[in-house]
Parts: C-alpha cells; sequence; structure tokens
C-alpha cells in the first residue's frame, strides 16, 4: 500500500480516540494505522526499536522516510484534510512552540503506558 503508515499505541485511551477520528477523516485512504505491538518487525526494519515507538510517535512515508513527532502529525494531518491544523503546526513562529509542547505530552504519555505495562 502506498501511504504513509502511522505507527500507534492501541492501549493508550487519548491515541486510541485520536486515531479513531483520524480514520474516519481517512477517505481517501492515504494512511495506514498500525498497533506498535502488532508491527515490531515493520519498525524494525526502518531502524524502529519498539521503546523509540512508544516514546514519540513515528510514521513511515512511501519513499521509506522516517517521520516522528509534530513533522508527522504536520503530514498526517495534510493527508486527512485537516490542513488547517498542518498549516497551524508548521507555522514557523509557532512551530517551536508545538515542538514543546509535544514533548511534554510524548514524556507523560510514555511514564504513563509504561505504568499500564507494569500492573
Amino acid at each position: 500500500m502506498n501511504s504513509l503508515k502511522i505507527f500507534y499505541d492501541e492501549t493508550c485511551p487519548v491515541c486510541s480516540r485520536e486515531i479513531r477520528h483520524l480514520k474516519k477523516r481517512n477517505t481517501n485512504n492515504l494512511v495506514q494505522f498500525l498497533d506498535i505491538s502488532s508491527n515490531e518487525a515493520l519498525l524494525k526494519q526502518h531502524g524502529l526499536t519498539f521503546d523509540q515507538a512508544m516514546r514519540r510517535m513515528h510514521g513511515i512515508m512511501p519513499d521509506g522516510r522516517v517521520l516522528e513527532g509534530i513533522d508527522l502529525f504536520i503530514e498526517l494531518y495534510r493527508l486527512v484534510n485537516l490542513k488547517w491544523l498542518s498549516s497551524l503546526l508548521a507555522f514557523r513562529p509557532l512551530n517551536p512552540f508545538w515542538r514543546f509542547c509535544y514533548k511534554i505530552f510524548a514524556k507523560k504519555r510514555y511514564n504513563a503506558a509504561c505504568k499500564r505495562f507494569k500492573k
């Protein structure tokens, strides 16, 4: 499939909610959504570990490039017809702010995920 492959944590309630919303908007099937736990071999093929994928959202472009974090969301939102949101994240004066916010969110989400796995 010639699409952007998105790796997400299916066990994360916030992630799953967002992915459900994005799947509904993916009317042109330009994005493939893959659970991290079920796709470790594909992650490894692209030089990613399970831990890296759990720490920050990653995606694989059709040409094989790996995107992560805000760069991934910019492309993802563009492909699911949320161009206004993609443009907002890419807007140069605000982009560092979004990167900072994502870094904090990703760290908190990862810590919460680790607690879920330890139970």
